[in-house]
């Protein structure tokens, strides 16, 4: 069955399936054409006409996907994690989908915004696992908002682009643009314009601590979940500048060159500054001693004044409530992922992050780990390393920071349930098909079995309460306590046999 909503820019037509109202491919902003691929984002014309929004919209253009069936066609897990071959790349990516279970505008439901990971370079808000037909039936309206990736979006560039200046920071402005949308036209769906939650797991946890910490940001939310992100991913806008253009001029282009930029150029543009190590040129050391900082923010400006961790411990803009957790073997995304035998990627993992080390150096805390896990193969002591080092630590560090400033108001998890991939455990992504009820789409991620539904049901529900009320906890739960640095309590997820 159809229905029509109207929203501020003009009507658009859905399809309701089992009680809920699905939207998608709702463009909030003007295609990207051009020099406009550089720029902040526009707000969407308005259109005359009804808009058939009853299937995904066009994606960003991918900078990783073209390449997987080269390189992991074996692969379980990436074929789980990112079945993209069906959906259409366009300049008219800026659009979002919404599920909603009461499209009226006095339902006044939490509403929950959803960014997609893909360390931003891939991905996509219509992935079967993020569908938020589930979600929705939980009474939330679900939102799940696309940005620029790779270059266009992450790459801060310091000068003109075909006679305007280049705007640092753009795909979080691209984000900023879904939300004020949200703000603007949610009530229509059935939400609450005053009850927003955004989250996001992997790139769009790392983009949801820019958001948090980010005074454009302000008035857009009212929680933030972040699943398995890095807070710190980013660095100073000086930096920024010198690495984009250490990139520029390795590859032989110049800022006059973005406008008319083809496919392959800014692939090879992406894949450069996120692998900065063979760069010359400007202070490039915080890049080289931690590759990540150079896939995130820039600060120093408008968008983001000082380093996230800053600006927690000072008191969030939005003044917001904070869930935040990581799955238990996180790590294994960068030796799974990796188009080498899982225990060689992991030993070249280990010594990619300086940054992240104890002073003692990666031997040193590989010997340490050993003792702590006897008879762990050295795989699974580099994961474990990898885990702490890149997600688990500093994801403690924000809890800290957060807490600080908003006493009772920080909720801190692991997920520690295994996938059925074999041999892989609980590994980055895993959380996405649990958190949006959707074992039935995991993608082998997960069986389809009466187990993994039970583990969904409550772990879903611990985030819905989250965005409803700002606290997790429910029935099916043991108590889950807010974080504080003394006694750090935290929720570990697992089957209830376990």
């Amino acid at each position: 069955m159809q229905a029509v909503i109207a929203t501020q820019s003009g009507l658009v037509q859905g399809y309701v399936n089992d009680g809920v109202l699905a939207v998608k491919g709702i463009p909030f902003a003007k295609p990207l054409h051009g020099a406009k691929r550089w720029l902040a984002p526009e707000a969407a014309a308005p259109w005359k006409a009804c808009l058939n929004c009853e299937t995904a919209g066009p994606i960003a253009l991918q900078n990783f996907e073209k390449y997987r069936p080269k390189l992991f066609a074996n692969s379980a897990y990436l074929k789980a994690i990112g079945p993209l071959a069906s959906l259409s790349e366009g300049a008219a990516c800026l659009n979002l989908a919404v599920w909603t279970p009461a499209p009226k505008s006095n339902a006044k439901l939490a509403v929950m915004v959803y960014i997609h990971g893909g360390a931003y370079d891939s991905g996509s808000a219509y992935l079967p696992l993020y569908d938020g037909q589930s979600l929705a039936k939980r009474g939330v309206v679900v939102v799940n908002i696309q940005y620029r990736l790779g270059a266009e979006g992450f790459m801060h560039f310091d000068g003109m682009v075909d006679g305007q200046p280049s705007i640092d920071n753009r795909g979080f402005l691209d984000m900023i643009l879904g939300l004020q949308w949200v703000r603007d036209n949610i009530e229509a769906f059935g939400g609450d314009s005053e009850n927003v939650t955004i989250f996001g797991e992997s790139a769009g946890a790392c983009a949801v601590y820019a958001l948090a910490a980010s005074p454009m940001a302000k008035g857009l939310f009212k929680r933030v979940i972040a699943m398995s992100g890095i807070p710190e991913a980013g660095a100073e806008i000086t930096a920024q500048h010198s690495l984009s253009k250490a990139c520029l001029v390795k590859l032989g282009l110049s800022l006059t060159d973005l406008a008319t930029l083809s496919i392959d150029q800014h692939r090879a543009l992406t894949a450069l500054y996120t692998k900065p190590f063979g760069l010359v040129g400007g202070d490039l050391s915080v890049f080289k001693s931690n590759p990540l900082r150079a896939k995130g923010y820039a600060s120093g400006g408008d968008f983001m004044p000082k380093p996230v961790l800053e600006i927690f411990a000072e008191g969030t803009p939005n003044n917001v409530d904070m869930m935040l957790g990581t799955t238990s073997n996180d790590g294994g995304l960068f030796t799974r992922a990796a188009p080498l035998p899982s225990s060689l990627a992991s030993r070249i993992m280990v010594k990619l992050f300086p940054e992240l080390h104890s002073a003692a150096g990666p031997k040193a805390m590989f010997a340490e780990y050993r003792k702590a896990m006897k008879g762990a193969t050295g795989l699974a002591i580099r994961e474990r390393m990898l885990t702490e080092m890149v997600f688990r630590q500093p994801t403690l560090a924000a809890a800290i920071a957060h807490a600080k400033a908003h006493s009772g108001r920080t909720w801190l998890y692991q997920f520690d349930v295994a996938s059925d991939i074999p041999g892989v455990g609980a590994i980055h992504g895993a959380d996405c098909p649990m958190v949006f009820d959707n074992v039935a789409l995991a993608n082998g991620l997960f069986n389809n079995s009466p187990k993994n539904h039970q583990t969904a049901d409550f772990v879903c529900a611990a985030f819905v309460n989250f965005a409803k009320t700002g606290n997790p906890n429910h029935g099916k739960l043991a108590e889950w306590k807010p974080f504080d640095k003394e006694r750090r309590p935290e929720m570990v997820f697992r089957h209830l046999s376990a």
